[in-house]
């Protein structure tokens, strides 16, 4: 007999936070962002296996994992507008420094926090 989970296999993860973002009228302006993105969940064994990979960047554990947005706002297209999520926009988002181990940390919480709250309904 095969088993399987009944927990969705796509998690979402809210990403939010502030970066310096001041021209020259305005010095130390601070500009805030929230988004969520969404990402493929992986069970204990391939996330272990994937954390202790010393030869995998956490961008490519990220381009692996994630697999779309909504309510971003970070990443404009050439017309101007926000950009649909598409490997090159979320290789951009990426570019921003700092915004890989939020985003990696991000995933962690809503791996952790999904995974309790199906455990805690099993009980």
């Amino acid at each position: 007999m095969s088993y399987t989970l009944t927990v969705a296999p796509v998690i979402e993860l809210p990403i939010k936070f502030s970066t310096s973002d001041s021209d020259q009228n305005q010095i130390g302006k601070k500009t805030e962002f929230f988004f969520h993105l969404r990402a493929k969940r992986m069970d204990q064994a391939a996330l272990r296996a994937a954390m202790n990979d010393t030869d995998l960047p956490t961008k490519d554990l990220l381009q692996q994992q994630i697999v779309g947005w909504r309510g971003q706002r970070l990443v404009q297209n050439g017309s101007g507008e926000m950009a649909e999520f598409t490997a090159e926009a979320f290789d951009c988002m990426l570019s921003l420094v700092g915004i890989e181990q939020l985003i990696l940390n991000a995933y962690l919480r809503a791996v952790v926090q999904a995974d309790s709250l199906a455990e805690k309904a099993k009980n």
